[in-house]
């Protein structure tokens, strides 16, 4: 198994990857656009409250991690950067 901390939102960019259609789209250059979701597992500390989600994917306009697709629950990845966010820290869980 192989933990890594996730630093900042380019990281996370890198690692994402567009494995299954999520029932979600982005508007992005006055198009709609289907959005994929990575199922990598995530590992989100919000507020000292450490969320798990194998479902998730970023949106190309806003920089958001959307970790839980079905209630909209995200992440402003920008704050993130900056350290201003309510995500203390993101942690990707590989392997078996």
């Amino acid at each position: 198994m192989k933990i890594t901390e996730i630093k900042t939102s380019n990281q996370l960019h890198e690692i994402y990857t567009e494995d299954e259609p999520a029932r979600v789209v982005d508007f992005v250059n006055e198009q709609y656009i289907k959005r994929f979701a990575c199922n990598k597992i995530l590992i989100i500390n919000r507020n000292n409250e450490l969320i798990a989600t194998q479902r998730w994917f970023i949106t190309r306009n806003n920089n958001e991690l959307i970790y839980d697709i079905k209630n909209n629950d995200w992440v402003n990845l920008d704050m993130f950067d900056k350290g201003t966010s309510y995500c203390k820290s993101i942690v990707l869980i590989e392997g078996e």
